[in-house]
C-alpha cells in the first residue's frame, strides 16, 4: 500500500505491474496481481502502477471490497505504507485494519517523530499492537564467555567472567 515509493516488490524478486492500484482501477483481477515469492503460504500483491491520487485510491469503496475478498483466502494480510505523518495514506490505511505495528529504524527515528506517530494513531483510535526497533546495533562489548557450574565456582556457584 506504499504507492508513491513502492519497493516491496524488489524484495521478493517480482514485478511490481500487474499490483493493487491495477485491481482498484478494475484493469486487472486479484488472482492476476497476487505473485508467489519462495516461501510456502507467502503471496504479495505489489502496489502496480503509481497513480495521481494515491490516497482516493485507498480510501474509496473499491479497498474495502479488496479487503473483504483477501481475507476469506489469507489468515494474515500485512500492509506496508509511507511513513505517519509524511502524507494522510497510512492513517486511512488504518480504517480497514486490524491493528498497527510501527517500525522504527535505530538512529534514524527520533524520539519525538515516534511519539508523535503514536499519538497521531491514538488520536484515531488506531489499535497499535507494537514497534519493531529496525537495523539495531548490537555490541559486543557485553556477554558471558564463560560459564561454570560445581566444584569450580565458589561454594559452587555459578561464576561468570565478561568479555569485551
Amino acid at each position: 500500500c506504499d504507492l508513491r515509493k513502492p519497493r516491496i516488490h524488489k524484495f521478493f524478486g517480482c514485478e511490481n505491474v500487474p499490483g493493487l492500484t491495477n485491481i482498484l482501477g478494475g484493469f486487472n483481477s486479484i488472482s492476476e496481481s497476487i505473485k508467489e515469492t519462495r516461501y510456502p503460504n507467502l503471496h504479495i500483491l505489489p502496489s502496480g502502477i503509481i497513480p495521481p491520487n494515491p490516497a482516493e485510491l485507498i480510501a474509496g469503496k473499491h479497498m474495502e471490497n479488496l479487503m473483504s475478498e483477501l481475507e476469506k483466502h489469507y489468515d494474515y494480510i500485512l500492509m506496508d505504507s509511507p511513513p505517519v505523518g509524511i502524507v494522510s495514506d497510512a492513517l486511512l490505511l488504518t480504517k480497514i485494519s486490524d491493528g498497527v505495528i510501527l517500525i522504527a529504524r535505530q538512529n534514524i527515528t527520533s524520539h519525538p517523530d515516534l511519539t508523535h506517530t503514536i499519538r497521531s494513531l491514538e488520536f484515531i483510535e488506531a489499535d497499535i499492537l507494537g514497534v519493531i526497533l529496525n537495523q539495531v546495533e548490537v555490541s559486543r562489548r557485553y556477554g558471558y564467555s564463560k560459564y561454570k557450574y560445581g566444584g569450580s565456582g565458589r561454594n559452587g556457584k555459578y561464576s561468570y567472567s565478561y568479555s569485551e
